[in-house]
C-alpha cells in the first residue's frame, strides 16, 4: 500500500494505517474499524481491494461509514444506534 512506506513522513491526509498487523498475522478473525476512514478514493479503493484479498479464509467483523465499503461482500447488518435496523439480502455471501 502506498500509506505503508517504512522510514517516509506519511501526509496527515492519508489517515490510519488499515489493519498493518493484519497483513503480518495469520490470524481467522479481522476486526476491522474504520479501515479507509480519511482516504481519497483511489487510497481507499486500493486498500478495500487488499482487505477483500485478506478477508478470504478468515471472518471478518467491519465497522464502517464508507459507501464504497457497502459492496465489500459477506452478510451485511445495518445498524442504527446499536439496533439492528436492516439485513440486505444484497450483502449476504
Amino acid at each position: 500500500l502506498s500509506c505503508d512506506r517504512p522510514g517516509k513522513a506519511r501526509h496527515p491526509c492519508q489517515g490510519p494505517r488499515p489493519g498493518r498487523r493484519s497483513y503480518l498475522k495469520n490470524a481467522p478473525l479481522l476486526l476491522l474499524d474504520e479501515p479507509t476512514a480519511h482516504l481519497d478514493p483511489a487510497t481507499e479503493a486500493e486498500v478495500i481491494e487488499s482487505l477483500r484479498r485478506l478477508a478470504i479464509g478468515r471472518t471478518v467483523i467491519l465497522a464502517s461509514h464508507s459507501a464504497a465499503m457497502r459492496d465489500f461482500g459477506g452478510r451485511r447488518l445495518d445498524l442504527r444506534q446499536g439496533r439492528i435496523m436492516s439485513v440486505p439480502a444484497r450483502g449476504v455471501a
